[in-house]
């Protein structure tokens, strides 16, 4: 039997012939539809997550992957349905139980210009990358709670707190200048010290006069 004969005995299908091409991709990949649900996943997306094709296909991403991936697929939407790929970083637990970082492209599926659905073709971060995006959060979240305490601390404290920069505005103002200037610190964000200070020497004079 030749290639041809085989062929004409037995058409490939449609979804055949993307069932196949998704399980030749390297990586895990998938097909999800506008309302974010899986229509294809590839055998490496299954190997992944230790799962079986009825777990998956037709859930929402929800479902199958939880809320924090949902919230950046769904994030990602507005582009996508703009017809802009998107790159996402995401850490995932592994089905081998080990923690990892994967980088994963999402592109619209737009025949005839109508979205109708986003491939997604996921691969795991080299060693080396997964390091600095660990180190990176890391320190993302060092600067977040630096943030907080400095924001405490200022907000509590008794004495005036006004901080300007380099071009004389002001970019922190505490509650304790807000009660001594009689300014609202979102009326004083953002004015140069002058424009604070002259009003109030101003009603000094005033009251002398």
């Amino acid at each position: 039997m030749n290639i041809q004969q085989g062929a004409t005995q037995a058409p490939v299908t449609g979804g055949a012939l993307l069932q196949a091409l998704f399980d030749a991709m390297p990586g895990r990949a998938a097909f999800l539809d506008v309302e974010l649900r899986y229509r294809y996943v590839n055998r490496e997306f299954l190997l992944a997550l230790g799962a079986t094709e009825d777990c998956v296909i037709g859930k929402f991403v929800d479902d199958v992957l939880g809320a924090q991936a949902a919230s950046l697929y769904k994030a990602a939407m507005q582009n996508l349905s703009a017809n802009e790929p998107q790159r996402l970083r995401r850490f995932v637990d592994d089905a081998d139980g080990a923690p990892r970082w994967i980088e994963e492209e999402l592109r619209p599926f737009t025949p005839g210009g109508v979205m109708q659905g986003v491939v997604c073709v996921a691969r795991p971060l080299a060693d080396a990358e997964q390091q600095c995006e660990s180190d990176r959060l890391e320190l993302l979240e060092s600067h977040r709670t630096r943030e907080a305490i400095h924001a405490a601390v200022v907000d509590s404290a008794l004495d005036c707190i006004v901080v300007i920069d380099a071009q004389g505005r002001v970019v922190e103002f505490n509650p304790a200048a807000s009660t001594t200037f009689g300014y609202s610190r979102e009326h004083a964000i953002g004015r140069t010290v002058a424009e604070l200070i002259v009003p109030v020497e101003a009603r000094s004079s005033q009251q002398w006069a």
